[in-house]
């Protein structure tokens, strides 16, 4: 089963956050291994020309305080960017060591494509799509 979270605000991606350590929590209780991988979370940014803003927003994401024994990933979709994002991107690797970190292009413009083709690139229970514009607090 994976859910999908089409429009996921700051608010929605902090009880995703509290809803994993509670099942962390569980889990733990219970001492079984085999449930861990339903706490993984991919979060998904589509992006189109807005580099300044991106960094922001993965800069927010980066500092969000994260569930023990959680495992997040932030894919990024650079959608027919023309200006520096996928410059921006490639450096990023270099410096991303507290989540897993991953970026792709999407050549053909508009936002639906790039959340299609993020979908054909994750394999985790719960994905939480988050604009290029948004924080987390």
């Amino acid at each position: 089963m994976k859910w999908y979270f089409p429009y996921c605000d700051s608010a929605t991606l902090m009880i995703i956050f509290a809803f994993l350590k509670c099942k962390v929590t569980e889990i733990a209780k219970r001492n079984t291994a085999s449930d861990y991988s339903e706490n993984h979370i991919t979060v998904v940014i589509c992006t189109h020309n807005r580099c300044a803003l991106l960094i922001k927003a993965l800069a927010s994401l980066f500092s969000a305080e994260i569930p023990s024994n959680c495992s997040i990933e932030i894919l990024v979709l650079a959608n027919a960017c023309s200006d520096n994002t996928v410059e921006i991107l490639y450096s990023l690797n270099k410096y991303m060591h507290r989540m897993k970190f991953r970026w792709a292009i999407e050549e053909k413009i508009g936002k639906s494509n790039a959340q299609n083709h993020a979908l054909t690139l994750i394999n985790e229970v719960i994905v939480a799509y988050f604009d290029d514009y948004q924080h987390v607090e």
